[in-house]
């Protein structure tokens, strides 16, 4: 769980991985998202448009939060 308005994307593949290009709002524009299961190593930043571009590995899934927001994450093993 993340605080309330923090943000967050989940991009998922059972096959060959991608980019998905979605839509985080303009209020997140200029802001910096990164994978928390760290497989995406790079970070995307949010356009002026509130637009994104999430990166997904072959048949995995990528958690895609704002840094300061990694101290809030609850990961149940």
């Amino acid at each position: 769980k993340t605080r309330r308005g923090t943000g967050l994307a989940v991009v998922m593949s059972n096959d060959e991985g991608g980019v998905k290009h979605m839509y985080m709002g303009e209020e997140f524009a200029g802001k910096t998202f990164s994978d928390v299961m760290g497989l995406c190593t790079e970070n995307v930043v949010i356009d002026e448009n509130g637009w994104g571009d999430f990166r997904c590995e072959d048949r995995a899934v990528s958690i895609w939060v704002q840094p300061s927001a990694f101290e809030d994450l609850i990961v149940n093993e």
